[in-house]
């Protein structure tokens, strides 16, 4: 009886499956009125246009012409339906700088299939707003690498995930260096990149309940004035050249307990620097983020001194706190035509005039005491600088 049973369980189950056919014929297709990139499923009865498309649609693969200079707004032919886009650049080490928008939740994968390096970067008002690109540094792609990015309907940006090169350190034609404190050596032949400088010495600071990390601690001393620095390269001073590359300074830093103020007065800055072991406030060949009491209502101040010692100022926004961490980027592209600045991850402004001529740099930073007698120091907790040539 049980066997009977099964049997025809077995039967039943066989004569269902055996009415869905596995394909449509072509005649089953021209009936079903079906579209071009349709899913077509089994109704029971008949082949018919699904209702979804889930699992399904086909990958459309785009290769865009070089791109020879900057691109704003970037869609090249088939951008809409694209699922990959094979990008190629010149050695201008070009930038785009926003895609045309597309439905929320879109993925594209973007691959470098070229020989020179392309970046994508973040929120540049040279793309319309729903065009531009989310993210809290510059994006590069080397050749040979890819990124997807998505598109976020809400903040209406384009998103990079899953970058290939963090922090600006990317494999190839590039330098790096990313130095954590350690003990501040003394003799010349250690195996240390930075170069020290200064009236006051360099500290180390151990961690603390307020100050997480071990830290170098540029102070100015009870002096009315005198400071200290830190800048890649040792020895030769100069890690990179204007217009050979695109270079980059980072500091994740803690701010003095006290600001400045008339009786006690001081700067600091993080800088590129054709001369970057010289303290002085305004350097000749150099882009940098600044504060100072008597400048910019107290605030961080973008600037950028051409080789003559003219200056291009901009107010970044923002005010400089005491006893607060921030993350400080300076950036300038190989065309040498634009400097970016970043504050805390977010873009605070660009300066296009005033740049520096074509001449050895380096990434610095100081804090330079100019009045009175109380001692500030500034935390220092990472110090990068990169160079990213095609």
């Amino acid at each position: 009886m049980k066997k009977g049973i099964l049997f025809l369980f077995l039967l039943i189950t066989a004569l269902a499956f055996s009415q869905t056919p596995t394909r449509p014929t072509p005649a089953q297709i021209q009936q079903s009125g079906a579209a071009s990139g349709d899913v077509l499923k089994w109704n029971g009865s008949a082949w018919a246009p699904g209702t979804d498309n889930a699992g399904g649609g086909s990958p459309s693969v785009i290769t865009p012409s070089q791109i020879t200079a900057d691109q704003d707004n970037y869609a090249p032919t088939g951008w809409a339906d694209a699922t990959l886009v094979r990008l190629s650049g010149d050695n201008g080490v070009r930038a785009i700088r926003g895609f045309s928008a597309e439905t929320s939740g879109e993925i594209k994968l973007l691959a470098n299939v070229g020989s020179f390096p392309i970046y994508l970067a973040p929120e540049h008002s040279s793309s319309t707003a729903a065009n531009r690109i989310k993210y809290f540094e510059e994006v590069f792609l080397m050749p040979g690498q890819s990124c997807e990015i998505y598109y976020d309907g809400t903040a209406s940006r384009w998103v990079p995930y899953d970058v290939p090169n963090p922090g600006y350190n990317t494999p190839g034609k590039s330098v790096y260096y990313d130095q954590m404190p350690t003990r501040v050596p003394t003799a010349v032949g250690e195996n240390f990149p930075l170069f020290i400088w200064g009236s006051i010495t360099v500290l180390n600071t151990d961690p603390t309940s307020t100050i997480p990390f071990m830290s170098w601690d540029l102070n100015s001393g009870a002096t009315a004035s005198g400071g200290s620095g830190i800048a890649y390269v040792r020895e030769q001073e100069s890690m990179s050249y204007y217009g050979g590359a695109h270079i980059v300074a980072k500091a994740i830093i803690k701010s003095p307990a006290t600001l400045g103020d008339a009786t006690n007065n001081y700067y600091y800055f993080l800088r590129i620097a054709g001369n970057p072991s010289s303290g002085f406030f305004t350097q000749n060949n150099s882009i940098g983020i600044y504060y100072r009491y008597s400048d910019n209502s107290g605030k961080w101040w973008l600037r950028s001194t051409n080789t003559s010692g003219t200056s291009t100022e901009t107010d970044s926004g923002i005010t400089v706190a005491v006893n607060t961490e921030y993350t400080l980027t300076v950036t300038v592209n190989k065309s040498l035509n634009e400097a970016t600045f970043f504050i805390d991850g977010a873009v605070v402004g660009r300066i296009t005039t005033n740049l520096p001529s074509g001449v050895l740099c380096g990434p610095s930073t100081q804090l330079e005491k100019t009045a009175g007698t109380s001692a500030r120091s500034v935390y220092v907790y990472r110090f990068i600088g990169a160079a990213i040539a095609p």
